[in-house]
């Protein structure tokens, strides 16, 4: 059985579902397309994929395409990365940026990817200089501003 026939297995149940074809289409080259926008699915797929421990590559989000969710292995989780940082409120927050075949960059959170693929080491740097003015705003808000 291929890999492919495996995530089906491992997604699917035959009684209750979620059914290929209906709820979700898998792809020769292993993309999982949830239709109709449906998180909950979407969740579902990637931690019955990811706890499996069949496949070496992590499920991951890669986008979203109309009202569909787009799910795919992560190909750059083991690449060489083009740019490390720590940013944050002591530098607790670990930075990776990964290159693609295309030249798409992409971040790494704490080794987390985000979805969005960057074009340029140029807009790398601006997204991460906004994220640590994120990080270092939310750290600098005293935690009473939180509670009821």
């Amino acid at each position: 059985m291929n890999y492919i026939g495996h995530m089906v297995n491992i997604i699917s149940d035959p009684f209750d579902g979620p059914f290929e074809g209906e709820d979700f289409c898998i792809d020769d080259q292993g993309y999982i397309q949830v239709t109709n926008n449906n998180v909950k699915l979407a969740a579902l797929i990637l931690r019955k994929v990811n706890t499996s421990n069949i496949f070496p590559k992590k499920l991951i989000k890669i986008g979203s395409s109309g009202d569909s969710i787009l799910l795919g292995f992560d190909d750059l989780s083991e690449s060489e990365s083009v740019h490390t940082d720590n940013i944050g409120p002591n530098n607790e927050t670990k930075i990776q940026v990964r290159k693609d075949e295309s030249g798409k960059f992409f971040v790494y959170v704490n080794d987390r990817r985000s979805t969005r693929p960057l074009k340029s080491m140029t807009s790398v740097k601006k997204f991460i200089k906004n994220l640590n003015q994120e990080l270092n705003q939310i750290a600098s808000v005293p935690e009473e501003s939180f509670e009821d």
